[in-house]
């Protein structure tokens, strides 16, 4: 298993980072302080991203010794990007928000 300062540092940032955006992920609009409807529209247009972030924090709880400092420095990248995308003020036109069926 890999145990460089870098792999531990980075362990240590990813993690948290994912537990951030686990918490948006899950956080349910009707109790929270924050902009309902900007939480919604990140959790339908960003879902992919933060669902994918999710799975690899459960990989490196479960077989952290299959990462590698440099996935880690990749997945770190992308669970800040996911964190801190912005969603637009509205949904896009055709977005999966825009369909009938779409739950929010």
């Amino acid at each position: 298993m890999p145990t460089s300062p870098d792999h531990s540092a980075l362990t240590h940032e990813f993690l948290g980072v994912a537990g951030h955006v686990n918490r948006l992920r899950t956080t349910d609009p009707a109790t929270t302080t924050l902009d309902v409807d900007r939480l919604k529209r990140w959790q339908v247009l960003f879902a992919k991203e933060a669902t994918q972030v999710e799975e690899r924090r459960q990989q490196l709880l479960d077989r952290p010794a299959t990462v590698t400092t440099a996935d880690l420095a990749d997945w770190l990248e992308h669970a800040r990007r996911t964190l801190t995308q912005n969603p637009p003020d509205t949904f896009p036109p055709g977005s999966p928000a825009q369909s009938p069926l779409a739950e929010h």
